[in-house]
């Protein structure tokens, strides 16, 4: 069996500064996941950051800047983040979200300069897999112990799930997509280090988990990937049979997890209630609550913030609010329009495209694409990087209904991950 651990396969040396910055990203990716724990985190990432520098040369680092013009641009961006306090009336505002941000400079400077082998970066795949998958048994585990404690079954579901890691279920549901894809890379390309029984046990408590933790658009992506995974192998490699197994399992697995899981789907039915009276004083609905077209749910809410975003847009199209002054604004128009519910809140844009288009204007959007987006997926493509695209696709997707960049864990998992794949980017080798 292989080795998860970067040992040497079949005589193959590693080099050792390879091996140094697999055991700081193994202690950096363990840390996330550690709950009220952020020093210990800020820590280990620092001392990645500083390793990078160590890794290679200032030159090479100079040169790979300018061959990645994904990593320039996500440089700049931030730069005009920093811009956009001083336009802003709440610099102190302004300067706490800069902070927060700082893993949107940092990663690209750290990992965007630097080159990841092929070898590595599978080791390093596999040990993020572990990692998940030993995260999602703490947290069934703690959930269980409460459940038998109190009988309430709500404690296997949404954020209840994963409230021992101090993550909230949207945010975990969207690594854990990332994570299955990971998964049936390693199995494919035969880097996976265990055996077809026990992967077939992880996978299918992936599976379970990823339903409980009831986030409407990453069980739709999910099991969309699955279903496009299957279509792929039976148009394009002729595997019908493989195929056909894939959709029957994936429809029957579907129908198991509804019938043993019911209140993931009250997540769906709120979809049906989609008006709403900014006036409302109707509670927020649950998905373990009957849904009424009277409450709050997270699809009206998400439309109510919409608008109010999109209004702000129009008062400041070209450079934003500033970000100092972006929940400011976002206030008062939530209380010129009546939305008790926001101002009561707080609620944040829950879009981090919205996020950037208030905040910065189309000038930060469109950098914000181009920088963390579409060039990386260009450079995923013309290396035929299909791992690479899929992820960035799942991440690019996950940021039409949460706001990644406006809580430290969001802006740590996008910045790690895209970063991560740019510096595997196979035209540099």
């Amino acid at each position: 069996m292989r080795s998860i651990f970067l040992t040497d396969p079949e005589g193959l040396q590693i080099p050792v500064k390879e091996k140094g910055l697999y055991a700081l990203f193994a202690g950096f990716m363990i840390s996330f996941f550690l709950p009220g724990m952020p020093v210990v985190n800020n820590i280990l990432f620092g001392l990645l950051f500083v390793y990078s520098f160590l890794f290679n040369t200032p030159g090479e680092k100079s040169w790979l800047l300018r061959r990645r013009l994904a990593v320039a641009g996500m440089i700049v961006f931030f730069l005009l983040q920093v811009f956009s306090v001083l336009y802003s009336t709440n610099k102190k505002e302004g300067l706490e979200i800069v902070v927060l941000r700082l893993p949107m400079l940092m990663f690209p400077i750290a990992i965007g300069t630097i080159r990841i082998g092929d070898l590595l970066k599978k080791r390093l795949m596999a040990l993020w897999v572990v990692v998940m998958l030993l995260a999602a048994i703490v947290t069934f585990i703690c959930s269980m112990v409460v459940v038998i404690r109190t009988g309430e079954s709500s404690w296997f579901y949404n954020d209840s799930l994963t409230v021992a890691i101090g993550w909230q279920s949207s945010y975990f549901a969207i690594l854990l997509t990332v994570t299955l894809y990971m998964f049936v890379y390693l199995i494919e390309s035969g880097a996976w280090p265990f055996s077809r029984i026990i992967s077939f046990m992880i996978g299918a408590f992936f599976l379970v988990f990823h339903f409980l933790l009831a986030s409407r658009m990453n069980i739709i992506l999910l099991y969309s990937s699955i279903f496009l995974y299957a279509l792929y192998g039976m148009v394009l490699k002729r595997k019908y049979k493989l195929g056909l197994y894939i959709m029957s399992g994936l429809a029957l697995g579907a129908l198991m997890l509804v019938l043993l899981f019911p209140k993931t789907i009250n997540r769906f039915r709120e979809l049906g209630y989609r008006q709403f009276d900014y006036s409302s004083r109707g509670v927020e609905s649950h998905y373990d609550m009957e849904v009424k077209p009277d409450q709050w749910n997270g699809a009206n809410i998400r439309l109510a913030v919409w608008q109010c975003g999109w209004q702000l847009v129009k008062q400041h199209p070209v450079s934003g609010t500033g970000i100092g002054d972006k929940m400011d604004d976002l206030m008062d128009v939530y209380k010129k329009n009546g939305f008790v519910m926001g101002v009561e809140t707080r609620r944040n844009l829950h879009n981090t495209y919205l996020d950037v288009l208030v905040a910065t204007g189309f000038t930060g959007l469109i950098l914000f694409l181009l920088a963390w987006i579409i060039l990386p997926m260009l450079y995923c493509l013309r290396s035929r990087d299909w791992l690479g695209a899929c992820i960035i696709a799942a991440l690019a997707f996950g940021c039409i209904t949460e706001t990644y960049i406006d809580r430290s864990q969001g802006n740590y998992m996008l910045s790690f991950l895209i970063t991560f794949i740019v510096s595997c980017r196979r035209q540099d080798q």
